[in-house]
């Protein structure tokens, strides 16, 4: 880029550049703090105050920040690799909104559990470059995901609210009526 703009259009390039990177870096921060504090902590602790919950949040936030900062300075090659991670990973939330607001027999504990297995799958398959032939990491991962979120909720009584939430949800979705 430097041979063929001048000085001044390098500097703006770099700039958008920068807070493109600012930009998806926060986003993901926010997100995984608002993840870890209203959906894994809040489910084991259904008390937390708002005080409590907007302290973990920060507290979430600014670890993954660091962390990432720490990647990023010494092991810069990881980038690209933390991204499909995080891409990947994100990817594993489909099947969980596909399954709560068109499946009434979907259970938490399924969701956590095909959560828990798509990551790890993830994990795996990005983690150790395992060669999957040119088919999507993220979607043998949320295959996987599939699997056990339905054979968990089969196993498991959905409680009474998520039953509640669900017959909600339909009442006022005339395309999930059957």
């Amino acid at each position: 880029i430097q041979s063929e703009l001048p000085p001044w259009l390098v500097g703006i390039v770099a700039g958008g550049a920068v807070l493109t990177c600012i930009l998806v870096a926060s986003l993901c921060a926010l997100s995984i703090g608002g993840f870890l504090t209203q959906n894994i902590i809040g489910q084991f602790k259904r008390d937390m105050s708002p005080k409590t919950s907007v302290i973990i949040t920060q507290l979430a936030t600014a670890s993954f920040l660091l962390f990432s900062a720490f990647l990023a300075v010494f092991l810069p090659t990881l980038l690209l690799g933390l991204t499909n991670f995080a891409y990947f990973g994100f990817t594993q939330m489909f099947t969980l909104t596909v399954a709560a607001a068109f499946w009434g027999r979907a259970t938490k504990q399924g969701a956590f559990a095909g959560l828990f297995v798509g990551l790890i799958f993830v994990f795996v398959l990005v983690g150790f470059n395992v060669n999957t032939w040119g088919i999507n990491k993220g979607l043998i991962a949320l295959f996987f995901n599939a699997i056990a979120l339905v054979s968990v909720s089969l196993a498991t009584q959905p409680d009474e609210v998520t039953k509640k939430n669900y017959e909600t949800f339909i009442s006022y979705n005339p395309a999930v009526q059957a």
